[in-house]
């Protein structure tokens, strides 16, 4: 029984009174995985809305890819060494990975919101999200594809125009990812769709760089595939669904910094490795201006040297 004028007494892990929207809290009240539940050994009920990842160190690694991809991007438009299509195409994937990842940050940071949440207001920013970074990774795509073209399609197996027809198949390669997104069928999630073909293509333009012997863009490309690797083994130990087993098997701190911010750091290692290395060292540079009438002159020097006995 409760006297008239006061309240229940709630236990720490009763959860019951939480509020149920949690996009509606402010930057300075956020509602983070519920440490009170997890410090009473995940005892009771546990408020779903409590299961979003909005853990600190997620987001700000979230923000530290973007800052990183909107770096690239800008270095890479304005070096004109290389040519005209590699910097665009350069500068889509930079820039399409740090929105996509920009998005997701504030996504988790101010709205406070998973993607799974499907009756969530929020549900289509989280497509964009997915949706961008499906867009950068296949514009890489497009520099493995000119050079597997180059080394292998025309030079081994002398088949022509390789590099259109396998630009026209990553076209239609991102159509199809990107409707898939936005239906999002029951059988396949738009994670597992933008998680995996990220993963495909980044082991494609490894064995591309690999035959070129560009091993910094190599190693950039590897700790990004390790940082995906590293994401989804931990996901069961460190994530959502090790949350109501109070994380007891995750060997990190998933309160703290979990397998979503290891994931965002290596990745943004590799990235940054992958961007300092196509900057100062481009697949494809502009052909060299040759001025004619420097040429004349010295062939002119020459001449009249020659005239005078010298040679």
């Amino acid at each position: 029984r409760v006297k008239p004028g006061t309240l229940p007494c709630l236990k720490p892990a009763d959860n019951s009174l939480r509020p149920q929207a949690a996009m509606s809290l402010s930057f300075g009240e956020r509602q983070l995985y519920d440490k009170d539940y997890v410090a009473a050994k995940c005892s009771g009920v546990v408020d779903p809305e409590t299961k979003v990842d909005n853990v600190m160190a997620t987001y700000l690694t979230d923000y530290l890819i973007a800052f990183v991809g909107i770096a690239a991007a800008v270095a890479m438009l304005l070096d004109k060494r290389a040519t005209k299509r590699y910097r665009t195409v350069c500068a889509v994937f930079f820039i399409c990975t740090a929105v996509g990842y920009g998005i997701a940050g504030v996504l988790t940071m101010k709205l406070q919101v998973a993607s799974e949440h499907e009756d969530s207001p929020y549900v289509w920013f989280w497509k964009a999200a997915y949706s961008s970074c499906l867009l950068g990774v296949l514009a890489l795509d497009l520099i493995g594809n000119s050079i597997i073209a180059t080394k292998v399609c025309e030079k081994c197996c002398k088949f022509k125009n390789a590099e259109g027809y396998m630009d026209i198949f990553v076209l239609v390669a991102t159509t199809v990812s990107i409707v898939l997104i936005c239906i999002e069928p029951e059988y396949i999630s738009e994670i597992v769709i933008t998680g995996g073909i990220s993963l495909v293509v980044l082991l494609y333009v490894f064995i591309a760089w690999a035959l070129e012997k560009a091993w910094k863009k190599v190693v950039g490309i590897f700790i990004m595939i390790v940082g995906m690797l590293v994401q989804v083994s931990l996901s069961s130990k460190c994530g959502r669904p090790a949350y109501e087993n109070c994380f007891k098997q995750c060997p990190l701190p998933a309160l703290t910094f979990n397998h979503n911010a290891l994931f965002h750091v290596l990745f943004a290692i590799g990235l940054l490795i992958l961007a300092v290395d196509m900057y100062r060292n481009p697949d494809q540079i502009q052909p060299a201006v040759v001025d004619f009438k420097l040429i004349e002159k010295v062939d002119d020097r020459k001449c009249s040297r020659c005239t005078c006995g010298v040679f």
